[in-house]
């Protein structure tokens, strides 16, 4: 109180604080240390509880004069000495230069830091940090004499806290300074912590972490070009290490290395490195470990191949070497990581690589050449998009020309996956100019031709779809393929046939040309085909579209989506007109993904007259079942700014929804309440509410729950009404059990998405949860019939694979009860769908009920109960075995037991889980590794 009063008193008249020192001179000149001690601990305080800059430029200079002066005076002091020091560089109005290095000659040449607490060294490296970005040109004057009292200052640092901020500081040396004969110095600062060795204790909430010391060690070893030729050579030495963790610290730092170091640093070393990365991939594999190190592979690769040519072709060639005693999928991979570096690299790796490729694709022998060819794609397509095609040597073309033929050769065989994979490298490798001759062409069109045309040809796949979209890219198959799949198109539905063309017409969208000869025709035969009530051809027209709208986005080719969807959506109309209103689902599936999928990425206004067209359409056929779909996958799918508030609709929606059998009405209004503005919402409410009031029936259900899911997803701020109904509704006989699955209906992202423009809140599961979860634990714990009060037993496990852990654990001491008690007294349905697989997911949370729960999990996993039961009952004692709990071998020879008559069960997914199972908890106790 008194600091607080002292500190009101100098935000009014600053010089007041220096009165105070004076009128405090008995104290802080005591001859006894306490009172000194004393005397300097309140007058920090005080200073600590300033605003920031409240002081003047010549009183922080004074202060800090008489606190650098303090600096030796007793020990005891300098702990309060340091803070005020802190709050006066960092808090204060800036000084002047001369007064920074004279605080930092006392403080980094006279304080001993190593003797000094680890806060008080955490706030000496932070005020360093801070002078080294806000006073560089007082830093400046003292130069190297200030980079090497820091390296002293740094040196030996073994707290993790303060060796974040020493980390922070070294890379700003390095920027701020030239190092000169102190490089090696620094750099011997950062060594000595490498690989980082730090396991933090499990108690230490917000620790810091072994991850968060290595990448911020792994800034300052890179911090400097100069540290190259000590990092290259420490790194290296480390990789031999048997740690993961070393191996993997080591190869991240030679990928960042090789974007800050010379290449020079690595020329001698690559051969060695990648001895280490042959290891870690092919011999003592490490799956943690092998993309980073195929990771590292690139970076050297990349780093040399502009540097030293001899050296990047010695290097691949001993990494061919070796790969070609490796296993094929390894093999790949690491062919990739090369080639993928430069157009150097991939040069070298095509032309050193495609002998030994020919050759193995020329045999034919196993599953090794399919494993190749993959590869020997991609590494084509970065050929074909790094590399100057034209500047090829003339033996890379003589290489390329020999692969070409090979592959026309593949893709008229018998071998019909490896023709399939020869197929995708010519696609990936027609962007290279020449690649393939007149006559491979013609071949490739004729092959593409009888796909497309011939019911005896092989399948359709999309390897076939992907090269005749980029020929049409390239435009190196001509218009005669485009113009007679148009043909084919037009002679209308022929089974068997149609599927094949359609399929291969999406490939039109390669080109704007090509598109616009095959997509006026698919469009007139889709109108036809609805108008004439060809629900087959429709509905594979109508997937055609979806693929066309698909590969135009991939292929960045404009599409007139507005004028499509107006098409489409007209054509469905007439046929709904037509007399075709209550057609099922199924029919209109393929036709509402296109409307969906158009709705989506149209923004035109010309878009509201389809809409209104749309309403319209509902209101004439008395909201049928045609109609209310259409307007589903318009409403949930258009951007809200092209919505309008219709009240009337709204009202007759509202109306229809109990004539209506399925979700449909309820899934169109909830459209409107999520996307329509504020001031239109609460009419469109208003509208709603009569019928979401008693008697309760199954479509006023599911109309409260999906008028809650749009609202909640929106973030409305009153959804306590609607909540209120959701209680009263779990209590229900007939409907209550229907209401608590609706739970899952409200939080899972189906129909109101964002991809439709919707409007989704963040964390709107944890608010939900929030909202009702009180409820829900009050209303199970009070109710007495137990099909109600499994209801809301439903209610609460179907939220819990929505909502974030540490959300869920504010609650855990009241849920948890509850779902052990459920094991043994819920519907059988209810604990197969609900209770099993949420304590599943938290197995964590179960170690203060072990008893209970061992106990009733092995009840369920044996007969009578059902073999969902059986296996989900297993599966939550599988993950209960990883649990860390010390009393769990208490429990290992009851659960073992148990097993025992599970191992014998007569379906064999059940016996499955239980091996399993039982092998994990087996293991309970054991020395990990054993």
């Amino acid at each position: 109180e008194k600091v607080a009063s002292y500190v009101n008193v100098i935000k009014e008249d600053e010089d007041q604080l220096l009165r105070t020192i004076v009128n405090m001179g008995r104290i802080l000149t005591h001859e006894n240390p306490e009172e000194r001690v004393a005397g300097m601990k309140f007058i920090t305080s005080v200073i600590q509880g300033l605003p920031q800059r409240c002081l003047s430029k010549k009183q922080a200079t004074t202060l800090l004069r008489y606190y650098v002066s303090k600096l030796e005076d007793h020990p005891s002091m300098v702990s309060f000495v340091i803070r005020g020091l802190y709050e006066l560089v960092v808090n204060q109005s800036p000084v002047d230069d001369d007064e920074i290095e004279k605080l930092l000659q006392a403080i980094l040449c006279e304080v001993q830091m190593p003797g000094l607490l680890q806060a008080e060294r955490y706030i000496v490296y932070r005020m360093l940090a801070y002078m080294l970005l806000n006073y560089t040109s007082a830093l400046h004057k003292m130069g190297s004499k200030f980079v090497h009292s820091c390296i002293q200052a740094v040196e030996g640092e073994r707290d993790p806290r303060c060796l974040l901020q020493v980390f922070a500081i070294i890379p700003m040396l390095c920027n701020e300074f030239i190092l000169g004969e102190l490089e090696e110095s620094v750099f011997d600062v950062c060594a000595c912590y490498f690989p980082v060795d730090f396991n933090p204790p499990g108690e230490d909430v917000g620790r810091i972490t072994r991850e968060e010391l290595a990448e911020a060690l792994l800034t300052c070893m890179t911090a400097s070009a100069g540290f190259g030729k000590y990092c290259v050579l420490l790194a290296v030495e480390k990789l031999d290490s048997d740690l993961i963790v070393a191996k993997l610290d080591s190869l991240k730092v030679l990928i960042r290395g090789a974007e800050v170091f010379p290449p020079a640093c690595f020329v001698d070393k690559t051969i060695l490195i990648w001895k280490q990365i042959h290891n870690v991939v092919f011999v003592n594999r490490h799956e943690a470990v092998i993309p980073t190190a195929l990771s590292c592979l690139t970076g050297i690769s990349k780093v040399i191949s502009g540097y030293d040519k001899n050296a990047l072709i010695a290097l691949f060639r001993v990494v061919w070497k070796d790969l070609q005693r490796g296993e094929a999928p390894g093999m790949g991979k690491v062919l990739e990581a090369f080639a993928s570096a430069s157009a150097e690299t991939c040069s070298v790796a095509l032309v050193e690589a495609l002998p030994s490729i020919l050759q193995l694709l020329a045999k034919d022998e196993g599953l090794r050449p399919v494993l190749v060819l993959e590869s020997t794609t991609h590494v084509l397509s970065f050929y074909a998009s790094l590399c100057k095609h034209e500047e090829a040597t003339q033996e890379l073309n003589r290489l390329l020309g020999q692969l070409a033929d090979l592959l026309c050769t593949l893709v008229t065989g018998n071998d019909s996956e490896l023709g399939l994979r020869a197929l995708a490298a010519i696609a990936s490798a027609l962007p290279v100019k020449g690649f393939l001759t007149a006559s491979q062409l013609q071949t490739l069109e004729g092959v593409l031709l009888q796909v497309a045309t011939s019911v005896d040809a092989p399948a359709v796949r999309d390897e076939h779809i992907l090269l005749l979209a980029a020929a049409a890219g390239m435009n190196c198959l001509g218009h005669d393929l485009w113009h007679i799949l148009k043909q084919e198109i037009s002679k209308g539905y022929r089974p068997g046939k149609s599927e094949r063309i359609l399929s291969m017409a999406t490939a039109c969208s390669g080109s704007a040309l090509s598109m616009a000869i095959v997509l006026p025709c698919v469009v007139d035969s889709f109108v036809h085909a609805t108008k004439d009530n060809q629900t087959a051809y429709r509905n594979l027209l109508a997937k055609c579209l979806v693929g066309i709208a698909c590969q135009a986005e991939k292929y960045r080719v404009n599409l007139c989506h507005a004028s499509l969807l107006r098409k489409v959506v007209f054509a469905w109309i007439d046929a709904v007109r037509c007399g075709h209103e209550n057609e099922s689902f199924e029919t209109f599936h393929e036709v509402s993904v296109l409307v969906q999928k158009l709705s989506e990425i149209c923004s035109g206004s010309d878009l509201t007259d389809i809409i209104s067209h749309v309403e319209e359409l509902c209101m004439d056929t008395s909201f049928a079942t045609s109609s209310l779909l259409l307007l589903k996958c318009t409403v949930c799918h258009v951007r809200p700014e092209l919505l309008s508030a219709n009240q009337h609709l709204a009202e007759l929606l509202a109306g229809a929804h109990c004539r209506c059998p399925t979700q449909l009405v309820a899934q169109c209004l909830a459209g409107y309440v999520n996307k329509l503005p504020d001031a239109d919402l609460e009419k469109t409410l208003c509208c709603i509410q009569p019928s979401l009031e008693p008697d309760w029936t199954l479509p006023k259900t599911e109309l409260l729950l999906w008028v809650t899911k749009a609202l909640l997803l929106r973030g409305y701020p009153n959804l306590a009404p609607y909540t209120k109904l959701l209680k009263e509704l779990l209590k229900d006989g007939k409907l209550g059990r229907h209401a608590a699955k609706g739970f899952q209906q409200i939080l899972q992202p189906s129909v109101l998405t964002m991809e439709g423009h919707c409007t989704v809140k963040l964390m709107h599961p944890q608010r939900f949860f929030v909202e009702t979860v009180d409820f829900l634990i009050e209303g199970f714990n009070s109710v007495t019939a137990e099909a109600v009060k499994d209801n809301f037993l439903m209610a609460l496990c179907c939220q819990l694979a929505y909502v974030p852990k540490p959300v869920v654990n504010t609650y855990i001491d009241k849920i948890l009860p509850i779902l052990v008690t459920a094991l043994s007294s819920a519907e059988e349905s209810v604990i197969a769908e609900c209770v099993l697989p949420c304590l599943t997911e938290n197995v964590g949370l179960m170690a203060s009920h072990l008893d209970s729960v061992l106990e009733q999990l092995l009840r369920l996993a044996k007969q009578p109960f059902s073999m969902e039961v059986r296996r989900s009952a297993l599966q939550c004692l599988l993950q209960l075995s990883t649990i860390e709990e010390k009393n769990m071998m208490l429990y290992k020879q009851q659960v073992l037991q148990g097993l025992t008559h599970c191992l014998a069960d007569h379906k064999r997914l059940v016996r499955q889980v239980a091996a399993q199972a039982s092998s994990l908890w087996h293991m309970v106790g054991e020395p990990s590794g054993v």
